[in-house]
């Protein structure tokens, strides 16, 4: 049970001490005003919180990067993939925002213009 308390603090940052600081005085708050569904809803994120703490720095990357282009590349050899220009095509995420740009469809900050 030590080893728990004591990996939590490990993994403890100013951000999540901040973060349960105002975690507190928000259920407080909830508490005084009578609020007993609120303070059910917001008990979500606090375990949401402590799950990330706790959890996400446990979960590493399971392919290294190497083995993962690799992957890549023998499935597209597999399918016969021969597209030569395919950094120029429409599948290209961002060609397709550089096109609704220059055609007037979104602004720079990609939001949506009214026709």
């Amino acid at each position: 049970m030590n080893a728990f308390f004591e990996n939590i603090l490990n993994s403890l940052s100013i951000f999540d001490l901040f973060f349960f600081i105002i975690l507190i005085y928000n259920v407080i708050q909830c508490f005084l005003k009578g609020f007993s569904l609120s303070l059910i809803s917001f008990m979500k994120w606090v375990i949401s919180a402590i799950v990330t703490i706790i959890l996400l720095p446990k979960f590493q990357p399971i392919v290294l990067l190497d083995q993962s282009i690799s992957r890549l590349k023998d499935n597209l050899l597999k399918i016969n993939f021969s597209n030569m220009n395919f950094r120029d095509s429409s599948f290209m995420r961002l060609n397709t925002l550089n096109e609704h740009i220059n055609k007037g469809r979104i602004d720079k900050n990609l939001r949506w213009k009214i026709f």
